[in-house]
């Protein structure tokens, strides 16, 4: 009987172990998910911060090393995300919804009332954030790869490929974002924070872009 028992006790250690091992990866996948997204953000603008500087200072040289088709289809791009900073002269002016801005508000309002968002709105809410994400993050990979593939010397690789890392292939970390169940918790809240700060900083350089795009587009145009 008694080695019947130890093998129980054994058996029972062993179960235990990996439930405890199943909690553990579900609470560290998704601290581990944000950190794979907030480092492409990172990454992803200040790939574009030196596609803007290398712009600005072949702009400013008169140099037109930047192909003028390439240009013009990387400021389409822009338009699709709703990167510009400000309307043109008659141009309606378009309000591009913050959705992770949106969601910050509602959960931290929650939880200073003492609970977390209820499940129902926050699904919601989340689901916006991860189409806002899904809009913006490919578009952003495919005008990188177009600007490499039109003016290499224009994109740094060590940002790029760092960007290309963290999104995984076919930009599998935002398909593991969708997954993940909506951020309630204090900490998780924290994380998303820091994630919409990254995201904001990416929103920034894409208006400078699309900002340094249209000189340089203009002053190659003009006769």
């Amino acid at each position: 009987m008694r080695p019947r028992t130890s093998t129980v006790m054994a058996a029972a250690c062993v179960c235990g172990l990996v439930v405890l091992a199943q909690r553990e990866t579900r609470t560290q996948a998704p601290a581990a998910t944000f950190t794979a997204v907030t480092t492409a953000l990172t990454s992803a603008a200040q790939a574009i911060a030196t596609f803007v500087e290398n712009l600005e200072k072949a702009t400013r040289a008169g140099l037109r090393t930047y192909d003028l088709v390439a240009a013009r289809r990387a400021a389409d791009v822009l338009r699709a995300i709703g990167a510009r900073a400000a309307p043109l002269p008659g141009e309606q002016a378009v309000l591009v919804v913050d959705p992770i801005e949106q969601y910050l508000t509602a959960a931290n309002a929650a939880l200073k009332r003492g609970a977390p968002l209820p499940l129902t709105e926050a699904t919601k809410r989340w689901a916006g954030v991860n189409a806002r994400l899904d809009q913006v993050v490919p578009k952003v990979e495919g005008l990188l790869a177009e600007v490499k593939a039109a003016a290499a010397s224009f994109v740094d690789p060590k940002p790029y490929n760092a960007f290309l890392a963290a999104l995984g292939g076919r930009q599998l970390v935002l398909a593991e974002l969708r997954k993940m169940p909506p951020p309630r918790s204090r900490e998780e809240t924290t994380q998303l924070q820091t994630l919409h700060d990254r995201y904001q900083e990416l929103i920034t350089q894409l208006q400078r872009a699309n900002a340094a795009l249209e000189d340089y587009i203009a002053r190659s145009t003009t006769p």
